[in-house]
């Protein structure tokens, strides 16, 4: 099911925005300090992201590329509606989500065309290390994608952590700049309201989801 946007988040967009942001990235860091996967060699210094916390609320409307959008859920589709329709529904979703958010914040399209590829990474043929958002940039880089785009995927909800703790950090911060905070805010909480089957989810059900 892809659910319509909640009604307490429409009626006060910017601050429930911010807010929800602020909370996410505090929980991704403890969900990832308390899972398994976290290695002792990772500083606890990486796991508290600042950028994440807080929301610009100066942002100026700017005109969308549609093309790039429609450019991006096509290629998106193409490698995963078949070969992984669960994802797919999610991706389509955090679209719609993304779509919203962009209209309610007057963001760039970026916003839109990184929903729709922020997953392509998991596509079976792409699958080189195994980290969905290195991969899927590469993959975009070479497709010659926009780079603010390609840098949302590689970064989005938070992948320098995970980054870190697969020993892939170096890679991630040598081969892609990070993405302008203001849309990596938007896709982190786009992405991390969505769940796998496209439904409407807390950010701390996501999280348990996830790990």
């Amino acid at each position: 099911m892809i659910c319509d946007e909640p009604t307490w988040l429409s009626r006060d967009p910017l601050s429930r925005l911010r807010r929800i942001v602020s909370r996410i990235s505090w929980q991704t860091s403890v969900a990832h300090l308390l899972s398994g996967h976290t290695s002792g060699d990772v500083r606890f210094a990486r796991f508290w992201y600042p950028g994440r916390a807080s929301l610009r609320l100066d942002g100026v409307g700017r005109v969308n590329d549609v093309t790039s959008a429609f450019e991006a859920e096509d290629l998106a589709e193409a490698m995963l509606a078949v070969s992984l329709p669960r994802r797919w529904r999610h991706v389509r979703s955090v679209a719609r989500r993304a779509r919203w958010v962009a209209k309610q914040l007057s963001l760039s399209d970026d916003l839109v065309a990184a929903a729709w590829l922020h997953d392509i990474g998991y596509a079976p043929e792409l699958v080189v290390t195994g980290f969905h958002p290195l991969d899927g940039a590469r993959y975009l880089r070479r497709e010659s994608v926009d780079a603010p785009v390609v840098s949302l995927v590689a970064y989005h909800s938070c992948a320098q952590i995970e980054a870190d703790v697969r020993g892939l950090g170096a890679e991630l911060r040598a081969e892609f700049s990070p993405a302008e905070s203001l849309l990596s805010d938007a896709l982190l909480y786009c992405d991390m309201t969505t769940g796998p089957d496209g439904d409407y989810v807390r950010p701390a059900d996501r999280l348990v989801e996830i790990r």
